[in-house]
């Protein structure tokens, strides 16, 4: 792996870490809208994200003894990686939902209010 490829990985595993804490800190002082089940795949997602970066370095770094051990160890990665892509997914499925729940209950409030309106101006005529 060339130097620049390893201080790459370095920084996107630093931001990765760091974005997991601040989601935990946002949660725990009440200023998120995750539910638990939410934090917990984003949090488990993240860990996965970060094993899966540490995994890669060992892999560059790690004098493999046999072609066989190899094949394994980079295509348990290759399933970490997957595995990473489709909770993603899922997070970002919960997400979409989150918000069209979010806007119909704006609406149906606008709706609410619009008739609370017309209400009172037809009993003022």
């Amino acid at each position: 792996m060339s130097y620049a490829a390893g201080v790459f990985l370095a920084i996107v595993g630093a931001c990765v870490a760091t974005l997991l804490a601040v989601q935990v800190e946002e949660y725990v002082h009440g200023r998120s809208l995750l539910t638990p089940r939410h934090l917990a795949l984003r949090l488990v997602t993240g860990l996965l994200l970060l094993l899966v970066i540490v995994g890669v370095f060992i892999g560059v770094l790690w004098p493999f003894h046999s072609a066989l051990n190899e094949l394994f160890y980079w295509f348990g990665l290759l399933l970490g990686a997957c595995a990473v892509a489709f909770l993603a997914i899922l997070d970002l499925r919960i997400v979409d939902r989150v918000k069209h729940q979010r806007r119909a209950e704006l609406y149906r409030r606008i709706a609410e209010a619009e008739a609370q309106l017309r209400s009172r101006k037809e009993r003022k005529e």
